[in-house]
């Protein structure tokens, strides 16, 4: 009776061992022979970016690109590249970037940039702690002069990180933004459900007409609007911790 069991033992092992090959011939065979096909290209080979973050086009060209780096610089190359071919903007004097999450984020285009060359930018600010949002004027040359400078709004952080940082103009034309929570404290995470603050939200404004008095406006359709809790006007969504994208 022994003998018997331990023959089926051995036989219950080896066929146990057989399907254990099976199923890794199978795993390997899934992995490597569907898996996505997807191939990387270099976008600019000859060029060494800087911690790049952001990559956008030019209105109505897509051959035009430009690229984003967290130290403070944008760069504009071809699609065919094979490197930038002139800066767009150098913030890195300004830009505060020496925190892990801090430094200049994205770059979106007015959608009246044929006409009036306006684009907007979102970074961070030291001494104290703070978030950018600003307009600048593009030149011809594809080159931007600092003093083009509008700034549309600011909001101080307690810390560094959770910045949020992304912009979209959404399809009416208002300037949507992700504004983190500010930090990485956990005793601030009732920032995110206090809507009398920007902090952990969407924000949506209107910058067509903007000026230095007045660099935007509040959309009256706007869902806090002439709320009587003391609701930020500027919000379109809230109890977001860090927002770091977002599109339509």
């Amino acid at each position: 009776m022994k003998i018997k069991l331990k023959l089926i033992f051995n036989i219950l092992r080896k066929v146990g061992f057989l399907l254990y090959v099976a199923l890794v011939v199978t795993l390997v065979y899934r992995a490597y022979f569907l898996r996505a096909r997807v191939t990387l290209e270099l976008m600019i080979p000859a060029e060494e970016l800087n911690l790049p973050v952001f990559v956008n086009h030019f209105p109505n060209d897509l051959n035009r690109m430009v690229v984003v780096e967290k130290a403070g610089i944008i760069k504009w190359f071809y699609a065919n590249s094979t490197q930038a071919e002139g800066t767009v903007l150098d913030l890195e004097k300004t830009v505060y970037s020496a925190g892990w999450e801090e430094g200049l984020f994205t770059i979106i285009f007015d959608p009246n940039f044929k006409e009036n060359r306006y684009y907007y930018v979102f970074y961070s600010l030291g001494k104290p702690l703070r978030s950018r949002i600003s307009r600048f004027t593009l030149n011809p040359d594809y080159s931007t002069d600092l003093d083009s400078e509008l700034k549309i709004l600011e909001i101080k952080k307690v810390a560094e990180g959770h910045n949020g940082g992304s912009m979209e103009f959404g399809p009416d034309n208002y300037l949507y933004a992700s504004i983190g929570f500010g930090s990485f404290r956990m005793s601030e995470w009732d920032f995110l459900q206090n809507r009398t603050t920007l902090y952990g939200s969407i924000i949506r404004i209107d910058v067509s007409n903007s000026t230095p008095d007045q660099p935007y406006t509040i959309p009256p359709d706007n869902p806090f609007v002439g709320s009587k809790d003391g609701s930020r006007g500027e919000i379109w969504a809230y109890g977001l911790r860090n927002a770091w994208r977002v599109s339509f």
